[in-house]
């Protein structure tokens, strides 16, 4: 019975090993490398075991003694001992790649199904976008276009630069659509809290110079030129833009404002008139205001390191126009003179002509003359001696 459960064991043992055997076979080459290692160390060990240290003997027949003295069945028990560390490493490294690989399998369902799970929720976020967007596209087909409403005296002057008057909340879903950077007021009344909340709403900025404006002043003008001159520097400063222009009218401050702008740009006096007259009416004009645009003095606005393009190429024309215009004249001067100089040739041909048959005439007036004395002598000859003949005939009788 005895050796019936020995060779179970032994059957038992060999299983295990062709297990353990074709595990390692599976296992990768780092495993391998890993176990290499680990075996050398047992040998290392088995290795310091065996080296005894010798002490220092005094004589030879303590170190007999010493050695009679000392056990056999140590000498037999030590090298058994680093075998089965071995047989503990073997195991201990069969089982980790064992661990190690059960760990990796375990972990790849749960990031196949994390990565599952986000694929998901971006998808329905997907979706969720998508509806809201048709949503509102269907929304805005079913209320049309929407509903926007001007200022009633609303007008564009330059690209990126508008004129009003004053605002109201049923204009602002068509003034967002301008998007303007800055506002200037001219007027002196303060906006109501409805405009000035929306101006703080889209980061509008007002600059309200009306309040300069109001000054006591004795004089005729209806505006001060400094008010004037201000803005108008504002105006020419593209860092303002896009810019608009109000006042309570829309008429008179502005109007006063453009056609001063109006002459910085070298409009025409008649011009500018009429596009005042355009916005302000028959009824609204005013003759101060189109007084002190004649006289405005341009000479005080003092133009900003960044112009406006528009401002820019509009003075670039003028200069063009100027040179061609000198160019021209330069050529009609030279043309003029060159037309003097034939003419000033062509009086003097015809003068010496004039003169040359002024001399033939008189050389043959000269001769007629002379002709007309030897006739005139040859008649006198006659008379004489026809009164010779008479008077030699009387005395005879």
């Amino acid at each position: 019975m005895s050796s019936n459960a020995n060779e179970n064991s032994e059957i038992d043992n060999n299983n295990n090993n062709n297990e353990t055997e074709q595990i390692l076979k599976t296992s990768s080459s780092s495993v391998n490398i890993v176990s290499n290692q680990n075996v050398k160390q047992p040998q290392q060990q088995q290795q310091q075991i065996y080296k005894v240290p010798l002490t220092p003997s005094k004589s030879k027949t303590s170190q007999n003694q010493s050695q009679q003295q000392q056990p056999q069945q140590p000498q037999q028990q030590q090298p058994q001992q680093p075998q089965q560390q071995q047989q503990q490493q073997q195991q201990q490294q069969s089982t980790t790649p064992l661990l190690q690989s059960q760990s990796i399998l375990q972990s790849i369902p749960q990031t196949i199904t994390s990565t599952l799970q986000q694929q998901q929720q971006v998808k329905k976020e997907e979706q969720k976008q998508k509806l809201i967007q048709q949503t509102h596209i269907n929304s805005l087909i079913q209320s049309g276009p929407p509903q926007l409403s001007p200022p009633a005296l609303f007008g564009t002057i330059e690209p990126l630069l508008y004129r009003t008057n004053s605002l109201y909340p049923a204009n602002f879903p068509f003034i967002k659509l301008l998007g303007l950077k800055t506002v200037v007021q001219l007027s002196p009344e303060v906006p109501i809290k409805a405009v000035s909340s929306f101006f703080q709403e889209n980061n509008i900025n007002l600059i309200h110079l009306g309040l300069k404006s109001w000054k006591v002043d004795i004089s005729w003008k209806p505006l001060t030129d400094e008010l004037i001159k201000e803005c108008l520097e504002i105006v020419l400063n593209y860092d303002y833009y896009p810019l608009m222009i109000t006042c309570t009218s829309g008429v008179h401050q502005t109007g006063v404002l453009v056609g001063c702008l109006r002459r910085l740009q070298n409009w025409n006096l008649t011009s500018i008139l009429v596009e005042y007259k355009a916005f302000s009416g028959q009824s609204n004009t005013r003759y101060v205001n189109e007084q002190f645009i004649e006289l405005f003095d341009v000479d005080l606005v003092t133009f900003p390191n960044k112009l406006p393009t528009w401002f820019i190429e509009q003075q670039k024309m003028l200069e063009e126009e100027l040179e061609e215009f000198e160019n021209s004249s330069f050529t009609n001067n030279n043309s003029n003179e060159n037309s003097v100089s034939n003419s000033t040739d062509k009086l003097s041909i015809s003068t010496e002509l004039s003169n040359q048959n002024n001399e033939n005439n008189n050389n043959n007036n000269n001769s007629n003359n002379n002709s007309n004395s030897n006739s005139v002598n040859s008649s006198s000859n006659s008379v004489l001696n026809n009164t010779t003949t008479t008077t030699t005939n009387t005395p005879n009788k």
